[in-house]
């Protein structure tokens, strides 16, 4: 069975699932969807990426920002207690043979991937937004991990903000990603958000939650 839950516009009435996290917003509605249907993402996003089978699952979650009508961001989160991530299916990297280490169950683990945003929200506090909703995914489908790649080139920038999210990194050294960008390399780092009552949780809330509220909240909305 597939639930939505979205925010709307001040004055408009949104549907919610228990435990959803609402943020109101003026002119922006964010979707979670599970099992999405097809043709997701509208054509006001530029060179969306192609739909494989992981967009389908019934254990995949989608976030999708609307402003003013037209989509202008969206990410999936494939889950993987119930299938292989893509990371994995690609071979990239043993996700989680490298995670094992530093956390108690390596198996229960999400991939958000395939982040798509249009330049007129960048800078904006749907940035934000977006990573509160994918928070909460994580929380409300017990998902105690989550993995996260960049570019390499990109990788000192990110690691300013991983110092504060609380973010290891497990790659020594960048993996190819041929299937996508031939030649494209990679770094991959992972977040722990733990099981309720954790100190893990108390951690994910305190180093990525509440920073990620805050800058929702000074940050300037879209216009």
């Amino acid at each position: 069975m597939r639930r939505v839950a979205r925010s709307e516009g001040r004055g408009g009435r949104g549907e919610e699932s228990e435990k959803f996290l609402v943020v109101r917003l003026r002119d922006v509605c964010v979707a979670l969807i599970f099992a999405p249907p097809t043709n997701l993402i509208p054509s006001p996003l530029s060179l969306p990426p192609p739909q494989d089978d992981f967009d389908d699952l019934e254990s995949t979650g989608h976030v999708l920002i609307r402003h003013k009508g037209r989509a202008v961001a969206s990410t999936r989160i494939v889950n993987g207690n119930h299938t292989p991530l893509e990371a994995e299916k690609y071979g990239w990297i043993d996700v989680r043979g490298r995670i094992a280490p530093f956390v108690n169950n390596p198996n229960n683990i999400a991939e958000p991937s395939r982040v798509v945003a249009c330049r007129s929200i960048r800078g904006t506090n749907v940035v934000p937004l977006m990573y509160l909703h994918c928070l909460d995914w994580f929380m409300t489908n017990n998902i105690e991990n989550f993995i996260g790649m960049c570019n390499t080139e990109a990788r000192p920038l990110i690691e300013h903000y991983s110092k504060w999210a609380q973010a290891k990194w497990i790659t020594d050294k960048p993996f190819t990603a041929n299937e996508f960008i031939k030649g494209r390399e990679l770094d991959m780092c992972f977040v722990s958000v733990g099981d309720k009552g954790s100190k893990e949780r108390e951690n994910m809330l305190l180093t990525n939650f509440a920073p990620a509220f805050a800058a929702y909240s000074l940050m300037k909305s879209p216009k």
